[in-house]
C-alpha cells in the first residue's frame, strides 16, 4: 500500500525516526536480528488471528508508538488507558502459537511528534503483561461465545 506525504509530514516523520535511532535504548531495539513488522498468522480456540509487531526478537517484542508526550509518568496512564498490555501480550501469545521464541521482555518505545522529538523506552513488568494476558483472553471469551 503506498502513501503520499506532503514534504513537511515526510520531514516530520524522518526527524521522528532519526530521534528513535539516535536514543541508545531504542537503538539497541534495532539490532541486527530483529524483524520489523512481520505479520503473524495463528489460531486461537479455532478462530483465525493475526499480529504484526513493530519489533520482534528472539527475546524481546517491541512496539513504536507516537504521543503528544513520552513522560513517564503521564505516558504510564496513557498506556494503561489504550491497553498497550494487552496488545503485547497478544503479540507474545502469536509468537509462542506460531513456534517463535517466547518474549522475555515486552517494550514501547513512545516518541513525541514535535521537536525535538523526545524518545522514551517503557519496559513492560511480568505483573503488567499477565494483566494484558488475562485483558485480551477475556475480550477473546466475549468474542467467541
Amino acid at each position: 500500500m503506498s502513501k503520499i506525504l506532503t514534504a513537511a509530514e515526510y520531514d516530520k516523520a524522518f526527524a521522528m525516526a532519526e530521534s528513535v535511532r539516535a536514543h541508545p535504548w531504542a537503538a539497541k531495539m534495532l539490532r541486527v536480528g530483529c524483524v520489523f513488522e512481520q505479520t503473524m498468522l495463528w489460531e486461537h480456540c479455532g478462530v483465525k488471528c493475526r499480529s504484526t509487531p513493530d519489533i520482534r526478537h528472539a527475546d524481546f517484542i517491541g512496539d513504536l508508538k507516537s504521543s503528544r508526550t513520552s513522560k513517564p509518568d503521564w505516558f504510564a496512564t496513557l498506556a494503561l488507558k489504550m491497553f498497550y498490555h494487552g496488545q503485547l501480550a497478544w503479540y507474545g501469545e502469536a509468537c509462542r502459537a506460531t513456534k517463535r521464541p517466547d518474549p522475555k521482555h515486552y517494550y514501547l518505545i513512545a516518541v513525541e511528534p514535535v521537536a525535538p522529538y523526545v524518545v522514551t523506552v517503557f519496559r513492560f513488568s511480568d505483573r503488567a503483561i499477565e494483566a494484558g494476558n488475562k485483558l485480551w483472553r477475556s475480550w477473546f471469551e466475549r468474542l467467541v461465545v
